[in-house]
């Protein structure tokens, strides 16, 4: 059956992220995101994935070996996943391009199956889109249309901790900028306010 939205809401207890599916009138819970002593997991369909997410431009998600062990995987094209512009996803037999429009809002296209085929993002189809305006980190909403509606259940849930971490490295990236340029700016401004400037 076609799904059209996966949201997460803010968790309850401090570290686990309630994962939904379904029209927003009527919704049901699929799975949760957590990190417990800095391992981080989605527990979906009676599976455990193992999640790795570090600084460079990959991550990716084990399943549980009751479903095979796969290996899902987005890798950006930058150096760390917070400057890419483009990642690339795959998930089973199903490859999906997360193009960053502007810092906040963000498409998802239908790739190639081929692994290194170029895509014309003018020319390629629309499968979603997700922002992270309005509380968009904590209230993740990813909104799936056309194909990427027919997509199965567990890539759709891989998909939305992509655009989690993507949204993610963004914010934690201007932050750190923002720190960075208030360090530097305040001696000027206490040399300034003492007469020496």
């Amino acid at each position: 059956m076609p799904n059209p939205d996966i949201r997460w809401t803010v968790p309850s207890d401090g570290h686990t992220f309630p994962i939904y599916a379904g029209l927003p009138s009527d919704m049901d819970r699929v799975g949760e995101y957590s990190v417990e002593r800095e391992v981080a997991t989605i527990r979906f369909g009676g599976d455990t994935w193992q999640l790795d997410a570090d600084k460079g431009p990959a991550m990716t998600a084990t399943t549980g070996e009751a479903t095979g062990s796969q290996v899902f995987t987005a890798v950006g094209d930058a150096k760390t996943f917070g400057a890419s512009k483009n990642i690339s996803c795959t998930a089973d037999r199903h490859r999906v391009l997360i193009h960053a429009e502007n810092k906040k809002d963000f498409v998802l296209f239908r790739a190639p199956s081929e692994q290194d085929a170029p895509l014309d993002l003018s020319k390629a189809e629309k499968i979603g889109q997700f922002s992270s305006e309005n509380g968009g980190l904590k209230n993740v909403h990813v909104s799936f249309e056309g194909e990427g509606e027919k997509l199965p259940l567990d890539v759709q849930v891989f998909l939305s901790w992509v655009a989690r971490h993507a949204m993610e490295t963004r914010v934690l990236s201007a932050t750190w900028r923002l720190s960075i340029f208030l360090i530097i700016l305040v001696p000027f401004l206490i040399l300034y306010f003492l007469g020496f400037l």
